[in-house]
């Protein structure tokens, strides 16, 4: 039956009270993941997985686009500066959105709304996707409510808690995505093809590689569609994808520009064999709980899509199938690819529920159609996630949605930490952190630092980041990728002269080991974060300049300032900075140019002088 042909919600207000209650439940659900509306409010960040990273460079970004309508720059606060691009933590993607506007350059507040709005969003996305693949009214509001709970699930949490708010806004796209696209096969007007638009922007935005995979989908569609329209139809289609990818082409530019980054990570990573993709599937269902909810979904969502069928709507069961196969082989690459792996693609086994939910509520309120109860249902499924969040206790067991509150805001020994680097280190030196472990709550509090402290670090930023630069750091044993026992003593004083090294923070025995013996380190301070940590300082001089003279009066993401600047025997001022190409000094008569070093695959950076200069600038350059 086509969608027109349904009576909608404007014909029946009624329904729309019914999605507002849903989307009021799951808000309800969702305020206890910050404690409270305070809980939003405040400056405290959400600490948990790579959150604190993502609010960092949102941020990065963020400034970047309202100074220069461009989310690339150069962080000089962390591994001697380094590109900040969508390559390199694309979770960030959402914090830049949420905080695009902002008018603070670091707003953890303006970060947790767009959490909570996400969250509260869900059953309206779910709502509106059934509604365009001609779902009656009641069977919308069913599935809202199934995606709801769907939301809810442990593995669904565990990328919320983890930062993969790129992984869940994509899967969410790609919901309203098919919805439109069912829409516009029977009813080819300016809501469904918006419907496309606007999902597809978002999907481009947050996680384009996972948001290739709908271009099987679209071509599967376009065969089975086309034939039975004319030609608006057609334009109409093909302009759905240079819609979508012209407010994202200024990032997706600098996406493809900049993937050298990624390069030696995908080197040693070849695709995998068909042996390897067609061997067994147990990985593959690692993150897919066989929940009782889950399974009964998904038998419904066959049922479902088998009573599609019947009724002729054959586009829109082989539209929903199309893309399960795409999901199922998305997190086949997820689980047998590295790269893939590193995406989180074994995750997408979590969107088959999300994509059964809609035949499903089809099957349902068919059949409940034919026995009269149908609205009776659909009213009490909306009030579902409100009776879960205002009567939690009445809940069976089995059924409660436990959500664990998120890490909100530094512990006390966490700002003891902070305070004591604000007072015992200054901004005329780097502080070498060394990575520990990502396994703990709150491990990646660390990438909020230079918020805090105004202070540079090598480390600290994201243990498990694939870019080069990450290389200068000190992790698991070792120090700039060579382990502890090859550095002899000489070899590391001309690290910490070359990276401006002036303290040092261990978190295991074996750094503190490497350190204390050390002649110019001398310890300055204990504290626990999770583990011993042991701080050091280096008595050796601070400075950025490495030969030649000069002062830098200013690093920060929008420009690097240095005054006074006298060039060595060779004519340069070599600096204590990663040099990227995009940067460019200001006069124009100083060159900023690589200077290569083995010992480090990014090379550092010197100015090429006329003479001595009184004020040199740099500022990034937007390819």
């Amino acid at each position: 039956m086509p969608v027109a042909h349904i009576p909608g919600f404007r014909r029946t207000p009624l329904w729309l009270l019914a999605a507002a209650l849903l989307a009021v439940g799951q808000a309800g659900l969702a305020l206890p993941l910050f404690g409270s509306f305070a809980g939003i409010r405040d400056a405290q960040p959400i600490l948990d997985g790579r959150h604190p990273l993502h609010l960092y460079h949102g941020s990065l970004g963020a400034e970047a686009f309202r100074d220069r309508l461009a989310v690339t720059c150069y962080d000089p606060n962390f591994q001697a500066g380094y590109p900040k691009t969508p390559v390199f933590d694309a979770g960030s993607r959402p914090a830049e959105l949420f905080l695009a506007f902002s008018g603070e350059a670091f707003d953890a507040s303006r970060y947790k709304w767009g959490v909570f709005v996400i969250c509260t969003m869900v059953p309206l996305i779910f709502v509106a996707a059934a509604r365009n693949f001609g779902v009656r009214p009641a069977g919308s509001i069913l599935a809202g409510a199934c995606g709801a709970m769907l939301w809810w699930l442990p593995e669904v949490q565990t990328l919320l808690k983890a930062g993969q708010l790129d992984l869940l806004l994509c899967g969410l796209a790609e919901i309203a995505f098919l919805g439109g696209l069912a829409r516009y096969s029977t009813d080819a007007g300016p809501t469904a093809w918006l419907s496309m638009v606007f999902a597809s922007v978002l999907g481009w935005y947050v996680q384009p590689l996972a948001w290739l995979g709908t271009i099987p989908v679209l071509a599967l569609y376009y065969l089975l569609n086309a034939p039975r329209h004319g030609l608006a139809w057609h334009l109409g289609f093909f302009a759905v994808l240079p819609a979508s990818l012209a407010p994202n082409a200024g990032w997706l530019i600098d996406w493809g520009r900049f993937w050298w980054l990624r390069q030696a990570f995908c080197e040693g990573n070849p695709w995998p064999t068909w042996r390897e993709l067609l061997g067994s599937i147990e990985r593959d269902a690692i993150h897919f709980a066989p929940e009782a909810f889950t399974i009964v979904l998904i038998i419904f969502g066959i049922l479902g899509t088998m009573a599609m069928l019947r009724q002729k709507r054959g586009s829109h069961a082989l539209l929903l199938l199309s893309a399960a196969a795409c999901t199922a082989i998305a997190a086949r690459m997820g689980a047998v690819w590295l790269p893939g792996r590193a995406a989180a693609l074994d995750h997408a086994t979590m969107l088959l529920p999300a994509l059964a939910t809609i035949p499903a509520a089809f099957a349902i309120i068919e059949l409940f159609q034919h026995w009269r109860i149908a609205t009776v249902w659909a009213i009490f499924a909306s009030a579902i996630p409100a009776g879960f969040a205002l009567f939690p206790d009445r809940v069976p067991v089995e059924w409660r949605i436990n959500a664990e509150p998120f890490q909100l805001g530094l512990s006390a020994e966490q700002q003891r930490f902070v305070q004591f680097l604000n007072h015992r280190t200054g901004p005329a030196a780097r502080i070498l952190i060394e990575d520990g472990d990502t396994v703990r709550t709150g491990w990646n509090w660390t990438a909020l630092l230079p918020a805090y402290t105004e202070r540079s670090y090598l480390g600290g930023l994201d243990p498990e980041g694939g870019i080069e630069h990450l290389t200068c750091g000190m992790k698991q044993g070792k120090l700039l990728n060579r382990p502890f026992e090859e550095w002899p003593s000489a070899e590391r004083a001309a690290f910490c002269e070359r990276y401006n090294v002036g303290w040092v923070i261990c978190r295991s025995e074996a750094a503190v080991e490497f350190w204390v013996t050390e002649p110019m380190a001398r310890e300055i301070g204990r504290f626990d974060d999770g583990g011993e940590v042991v701080v050091y300082e280096l008595e050796r001089p601070h400075s950025f300049v490495r030969s030649g003279g000069g002062i830098v009066e200013r690093a920060d993401s929008e420009r690097i300032v240095l005054r006074d600047l006298v060039p060595d025997d060779q004519g340069y001022v070599r600096l204590s900075f990663h040099f990227q190409r995009e940067l460019r000094a200001t006069p124009l008569t100083v060159m900023v140019e690589a200077d290569p070093d083995s010992s480090d695959p990014v090379p550092l950076m010197r100015l090429r002088l006329p003479g001595p200069v009184s004020r040199v600038t740099l500022r990034w350059q937007h390819p």
